[in-house]
């Protein structure tokens, strides 16, 4: 359940931060303190001081970049999320395991426990009174179905994707996300390469140098 945790964690923060925009849009940003005006009482002559006017376009195209990443960011009704994860299994397979009582006793299907789980995570963001769309996908593993799932609608509607889980479909989803400007959660491998230079990558669990250093440090205190 800790990886569970963690991607609670990292959607609370993505659904719950851009609020705080919403708030400081709604109320106005404090007004800074004016500076004391100070009189002079022998005022010296002043060289005339040309002022030049910012292009109207300039300001134009600043408010609307303002006006862009803000919308990046508002609060929204709904916000949604899709699993890529690799099931092999087809649609009908799926909803059928889906909806049986209890399916996490069958060890061959991680893909399939690691999303039941996490659905209780979800369960508590919308406890929260967060609306959440979500939507499933199957890789099978496959860098080519990957691309095909990543090229679809559903995706480029999403807020967050979760998933894939392996490294070589992790690098093709970072630089999706990157360029789609859309935040990819790994959400089991401990590997650090796909994140490089990419802030819409997020990772559920810690990387594989951060583990090694905490059991080397947890070593020499013994």
């Amino acid at each position: 359940m800790n990886g569970n945790k963690h991607i609670l964690i990292l959607l609370l923060s993505l659904f719950l931060l851009p609020s705080c925009a919403f708030l400081q849009d709604l109320f106005g940003e404090p007004e800074p303190e004016k500076p004391p005006v100070v009189i002079d009482k022998h005022p010296e002559e002043k060289e005339d001081t040309l002022v030049i006017d910012e292009p109207q376009e300039k300001e134009d195209h600043i408010k609307d970049k303002k006006d862009e990443q803000k919308g990046k960011w508002a609060k929204r009704d709904v916000y949604r999320i899709s699993y890529i994860l690799p099931f092999h299994l087809d649609r009908t397979e799926l909803e059928n395991l889906m909806s049986q009582d209890n399916i996490t006793g069958m060890q061959s299907l991680a893909s399939l426990e690691f999303y039941e789980g996490s659905l209780m995570a979800l369960d508590t963001l919308q406890e929260m009174g967060l609306n959440l769309e979500v939507s499933l996908f199957d890789d099978l593993r496959d860098v080519g179905r990957l691309e095909d799932i990543l090229d679809q609608y559903e995706m480029i509607q999403s807020d967050v994707v979760i998933g894939p889980l392996f490294n070589s479909s992790l690098e093709v989803a970072s630089e999706w996300a990157k360029a789609n400007e859309k935040f990819i959660v790994s959400p089991l491998s401990p590997s650090s390469s796909a994140a490089k230079e990419n802030p819409w990558f997020l990772m559920a669990n810690s990387t594989l140098g951060t583990q090694l250093q905490t059991l080397l440090l947890s070593w020499t205190k013994q």
